[in-house]
């Protein structure tokens, strides 16, 4: 025999005692059905021993691993029944997770991987992305079953490209932390403060390109407070307002990059009410009506851009209902009628330019039936 044979040889004599072989599974439980549930080496003190196997009720491999009198001892694997890819490779000690562990997702790419020690996470640990490449989520470390130290989470893309870095304290960020964007330039996406995993103090958001400041806020308990400013990338002002509790409140203005008013209005705990006025770039109005608990209420006029009436519609709860009423540059009734649901109904007069009424429309459901 070849001294290649003989080393094939030794290799398989060395795995059968290590992994345990079927023909030694001389120990059977049965489950439903008369199926066998469980099959091993063999029981001491009435406790499983040795190498087992145990099977789900309709006979899938789960877990496979060594007992010694009951417990859990040394090398066990985990597997997926529906796939039979192994989803843990951990170890253990008297029947506790202890020593290096492994984690794979269903499709079989790897989890997890770190260490346990009697039954705590410790030590360095790393956890991967499920996506094609595999890619690396997150690495930091434990202390006695609890994020403690500096931990660095990755966008899901190639190259290790940072999301967000900073401290945990006893599984609680901590102190400064920053996120940001994924276009692997460094470009920081936003910046600040943690107090035991609740956002406190100044932060600051950025735009992506150019990487300048979107806004600055006061957050206390993860909730806006005081006054708010965000900013266009050039670093004009885009908005202002005041935060209480999280939501926008009081006095709220949006402007044009040019500086021009945009929009005004008033929120009241994130909800906007009261008038609201719209403009142009060019400071001439767009529209203006009122809001109750954000939704549009009453009626809303439009404006052409030389500042002249166009229309006027009436609002309930959000949704076109009652009066609507159309204009001509000179000031004219165009067209009027009712509304229901956004759609016209009834008879709408049209009129001439001069206030002559030129026929009579009748719709129903917004679908025109009639003209007079």
């Amino acid at each position: 025999m070849s001294k290649y044979k003989w080393l094939v040889m030794a290799v398989i004599v060395f795995l059968i005692p290590l992994y345990g072989s079927s023909q030694n599974l001389k120990e059977k439980e049965m489950g439903a059905e008369n199926t066998v549930i469980a099959e091993g080496e063999s029981y001491m003190d009435g406790q499983r021993h040795g190498y087992w196997i145990l099977y789900t009720n309709d006979q899938k491999k789960e877990y496979e691993g060594t007992y010694t009198k009951g417990l859990k001892t040394g090398n066990w694997k985990h597997y997926d029944p529906a796939t039979g890819n192994m989803i843990e490779d951990v170890n253990y000690k008297n029947d506790t997770t202890h020593g290096p562990y492994k984690s794979f997702y269903a499709s079989g790419k790897k989890a997890e991987e770190g260490k346990f020690i009697n039954g705590l996470q410790e030590g360095d640990w790393k956890l991967y992305h499920d996506g094609a490449e595999n890619n690396l989520q997150a690495e930091g470390s434990f202390a006695g079953g609890k994020k403690n130290g500096l931990w660095t989470f990755y966008h899901d893309v190639k190259g290790k490209v940072v999301k967000e870095r900073g401290n945990f304290k006893e599984d609680a960020r901590d102190g400064d932390w920053k996120l940001y964007f994924s276009n692997g330039k460094s470009s920081i996406q936003a910046e600040g403060p943690y107090t035991l995993g609740h956002k406190n103090g100044v932060w600051v958001f950025y735009h992506e390109e150019p990487n300048t400041v979107m806004y600055r806020v006061n957050i206390i308990a993860d909730m806006e407070e005081d006054t708010f400013t965000s900013y266009y990338p050039s670093g004009r002002v885009r908005e202002k307002g005041f935060f209480v509790h999280g939501g926008l409140h009081g006095l709220y203005e949006e402007f044009y990059e040019s500086g021009k008013m945009k929009q005004e209005g008033a929120y009241i705990y994130g909800i906007k009410n009261d008038e609201w006025k719209f403009y142009y770039e060019t400071g001439i109005l767009k529209m203006r009506g009122s809001y109750y608990d954000s939704k549009a209420n009453g009626i809303w006029a439009y404006y052409h851009e030389n500042g002249s009436l166009d229309y006027e519609v009436e609002y309930k709860n959000g949704r076109i209902n009652g009066n609507y009423t159309e204009y001509f540059f000179n000031g004219k009734i165009r067209t009027k009628g009712k509304m229901v649901d956004g759609k016209k109904d009834g008879e709408w007069p049209v009129y001439d330019v001069t206030g002559n009424i030129n026929s009579i429309e009748v719709y129903s459901n917004g679908v025109l039936t009639e003209t007079k």
